[in-house]
C-alpha cells in the first residue's frame, strides 16, 4: 500500500501525520490563486517526480497518474538518489 498524499509521501509519514494532526491545506502554490475567492488547497507537496519515474516517461503522464504511479511503487516511498 502507498500514499502520495497533502498530508506524506508514503503511508507511513501519511498515517503518523494523521494521527499528529497536521494539516494538509496550505496556501496554493501550483498557480497564481489571486484572482480566486479561495486561495488554499490541500496540495502535495515536495513530490520529485524523478525519484519514482525516468523524467522523459513522466512528460507523457498527467500529474495524478504520476502521483498514481508513484504510489503504486514501493507503497509510495522515494526509491531513487
Amino acid at each position: 500500500m502507498g500514499a502520495v498524499t497533502p498530508l506524506g509521501m508514503g503511508k507511513d509519514e501519511f498515517w503518523t501525520n494523521i494521527k499528529n494532526g497536521v494539516c494538509g491545506i496550505d496556501k496554493v502554490t501550483r498557480f497564481d490563486a489571486q484572482e480566486f475567492t479561495t486561495q488554499v488547497a490541500a496540495e502535495v507537496k515536495g513530490f520529485e517526480v524523478e525519484n519514482y519515474i525516468e523524467k522523459k516517461e513522466a512528460k507523457r503522464m498527467d500529474l495524478f497518474v504520476q502521483y498514481a504511479v508513484a504510489a503504486s511503487k514501493n507503497g509510495g516511498r522515494r526509491f531513487r538518489t
